[in-house]
């Protein structure tokens, strides 16, 4: 039960995060400007290209995970257009989370800084200082956020797969350990008692052959055919401890 809900959550954890950023990013970004423009901080939306980017900017997070980059276009053009930052916060989070990210991405977080920085100073009319806080919070912030969460995941990975490693190798020494330790009961089997076994039946012929009592004879042979037996069935053990699992011998069987 506990396995089974800790599967689906991994399952549909993300699908479910994906779903509730992709809504939030669609309300912000439908909503940005609607305020008084003496409050507005990031610009005012223009009616005609509002929805639009804020539809697509909503599709594009769902698909972030296999390609962060249409979204992180998408969302600098939400920014130069009407000032809505939120697609492109989710776009520099998503990029620096991956494993594997491009060569130039800090020339591209740089590159969006300045845009950032550029736009809050000419467009809105604020200081410097402001525009480097809002630049700060845009792209800053997100990328940080994202390099910190892609290390942890990647360490985590890491973890686990020592951890499964690990687990293999315990098996193969358990298992080879098990192979030895047959092996050495089925070679003792064989060079001790088998030996010891053939040598009674050896003697027990002889002594059948040499005896001239009928009944003493007759016991004798009784001794021979039970031991003859006895190392039949101890061949047979010596053969199953010798084979392994997949029926493969671990050495030639005894004659």
């Amino acid at each position: 039960m506990g396995r089974s809900l800790v599967r689906g959550a991994r399952r549909w954890g993300p699908v479910a995060v994906d779903l509730g950023l992709a809504l939030l990013v669609l309300v912000l970004t439908a909503d940005q400007g609607s305020g008084t423009q003496d409050l507005e901080v990031f610009g005012e939306a223009p009616p005609a290209v509002q929805l639009p980017l804020a539809v697509g900017s909503a599709a594009l997070v769902l698909v972030r995970r296999a390609n962060p980059y249409p979204l992180l276009v998408i969302g600098v053009g939400a920014w130069a257009l009407m000032g809505a930052p939120w697609a492109l916060m989710v776009a520099g989070y998503t990029l620096s989370t991956r494993a594997r990210r491009p060569r130039w991405h800090g020339v591209l977080v740089g590159g969006l800084a300045l845009a950032v920085f550029a736009r809050t100073l000419v467009v809105a009319e604020t200081s410097a200082q402001l525009a480097a806080m809002v630049a700060v919070l845009v792209v800053a912030v997100p990328v940080l956020l994202g390099l910190w969460i892609g290390s942890r995941r990647a360490l985590v990975r890491q973890l686990r797969h020592e951890a499964e490693r690990l687990q293999r190798e315990q098996a193969l020494r358990a298992e080879q350990a098990t192979a030895l330790e047959r092996a050495r009961i089925a070679r003792e089997l064989h060079d001790v008692v088998a030996h010891r076994v053939g040598l009674m039946v050896l003697h027990a012929g002889a002594l059948e052959v040499s005896l001239t009592d009928p009944r003493a004879a007759e016991q004798a042979a009784l001794v021979r055919q039970t031991g003859r037996e006895a190392l039949d069935e101890l061949r047979q053990v010596v053969g199953v401890l010798r084979d392994r699992d997949d029926g493969v011998p671990l050495d030639p069987q005894p004659t």
